[in-house]
């Protein structure tokens, strides 16, 4: 299954998200976290705090992949360090989270370019009951094989709820974010404004059965 489902973002797509690569182990390159991001100025990334666990990066070792819709284009640039939102707490898996949030700043500045573009961020009230954009670089499959995504992917969500102003509830068929997604931005698709990050799933729902809607919890940029 595609976790973001079925639509490849074309390259004149969401110029703004990052892949996100998290080394935790620097002799080890199998020892990695994947997120996603949003690039929202030259030399600033904003993921999930959720994507640092306690095990800190080796070094400050983070790679982001930007300027592409495809793992195989692009370019890399590393992180010089990563800021945990202060306020970050998870009390268990699948509940939510507060304050999700994590700047990456970067060793070199990235310019705009035809491929590349800073993000344009709406702290504004979120209108319940509309559609969104979302954005990620989660796995392609979970079952039977852990088997992450090549391309940068996108599906549509439904709003449905808003709590205390910062998290705000996402519900869809067929698609959810997963493993990889954590950190990819949602966006209002006419203006590609973004309004919010990807925090968590809804656990209690089967990840195998498409008909059942699934709903997705994000951080509202009004808690950075």
């Amino acid at each position: 299954q595609h976790v973001l489902g079925n639509r490849n973002v074309s390259v004149n797509g969401a110029k703004f998200v990052v892949r996100v690569k998290i080394f935790l182990n620097i002799s080890n390159q199998e020892d990695y976290t994947l997120c996603s991001g949003t690039l929202v100025n030259k030399n600033t990334v904003i993921s999930a705090g959720h994507c640092f666990p306690t095990k800190q990066p080796s070094n400050g070792r983070i790679e982001i992949l930007y300027g592409a819709n495809h793992i195989k284009d692009g370019m890399i640039v590393h992180a010089s360090k990563s800021i945990v939102h202060p306020k970050y707490r998870m009390i268990n898996l699948g509940s939510p989270i507060d304050y999700d949030f994590a700047i990456i700043k970067l060793k070199k500045n990235i310019r705009e370019s035809s491929i590349v573009k800073y993000a344009n961020i709406d702290y504004g009230q979120v209108r319940l009951d509309t559609y969104k954009v979302v954005y990620g670089w989660g796995w392609a499959e979970i079952y039977p094989r852990n088997t992450e995504s090549e391309h940068l992917y996108e599906f549509n969500g439904h709003i449905i709820e808003q709590e205390e102003s910062r998290f705000i509830k996402v519900i869809n068929h067929g698609s959810h974010v997963w493993k990889g997604d954590s950190g990819g931005p949602l966006v209002e698709s006419q203006t590609m404004q973004v309004i919010g990050i990807a925090s968590v799933v809804d656990t209690e729902c089967s990840c195998s059965s498409k008909a059942i809607p699934r709903r997705g919890g994000y951080m509202h940029y009004s808690s950075l």
